[in-house]
């Protein structure tokens, strides 16, 4: 089997994930995040993709709330922040998903002051 040669993007992404610090103009798409997961080039993070984290975590966030338990709604809150931070430097801070990120978070942390 012929070893396949990661493409300029995916090479970014491998390097946002597997490096510290982040090359600062790595951006990235589900597409080539699978097809880097696909191929074995980088390991599955707990947090992605942050659609689907952000939509759970909102979920959970509310409940936790109605609840009346903050130590876990606080939990995820930060795991929406960690979202957010992910949506913006992979897609950038002008995205649909980065904007809603930072409204929800933004109402969650308001509705935590009151």
């Amino acid at each position: 089997m012929a070893t396949r040669i990661p493409t300029k993007s995916q090479a970014y992404l491998i390097a946002h994930f597997a490096d510290r610090p982040f090359p600062e103009k790595a951006r990235a798409n589900q597409t080539t995040y699978k097809k880097c997961r696909d191929n074995g080039w980088l390991e599955a993070t707990d947090t992605w993709p942050y659609h689907q984290t952000t939509d759970d975590g909102i979920a959970a966030l509310n409940a936790y709330e109605q609840a009346n338990q903050p130590a876990r709604a606080a939990q995820h809150l930060m795991e929406l922040i960690e979202a957010y931070g992910k949506a913006c430097y992979l897609h950038g801070p002008n995205t649909s998903d980065a904007h809603r990120l930072h409204e929800q978070i933004r109402q969650a942390i308001t509705r935590t002051e009151a």
